[in-house]
């Protein structure tokens, strides 16, 4: 059998220069966010709406956290790892503060 050794091979990738553009993307992102959220019921009333009140909950977060990693400098470091983010990752989900394969682990 050949053992597959994918996950093992380390990530090297050079740490992207981050375009102001990007910022004010996510100063965007998380306004539009938090007024979703505010509009949201407490209690919702069902399941579904309960799940989409944790999900933009969830992403309110994320969006907030790169924003402070941003400010510090660390913005598309892994906040588990401390690897750097793909670009690519980057560019498809700008608040991404996990690396692919921790966010797998994570489940999001």
């Amino acid at each position: 059998p050949v053992k597959d050794t994918t996950m093992n091979t380390p990530v090297t990738f050079a740490r992207p220069e981050v375009p102001p553009a990007r910022a004010d993307h996510l100063r965007g992102l998380e306004a539009t966010l938090d007024e979703q959220f505010r509009s949201m019921p407490t209690l919702p009333a069902d399941d579904v709406a309960a799940a989409h009140r944790a999900s933009v909950e969830r992403n309110l977060h994320e969006v907030r956290l790169a924003l402070r990693m941003y400010a510090e400098g660390r913005y598309g470091t892994c906040i588990r790892c401390a690897d750097p983010i793909s670009v690519v990752r980057l560019e498809a989900r700008p608040w991404s503060t996990r690396c692919i394969r921790c966010a797998d682990l994570v489940g999001w």
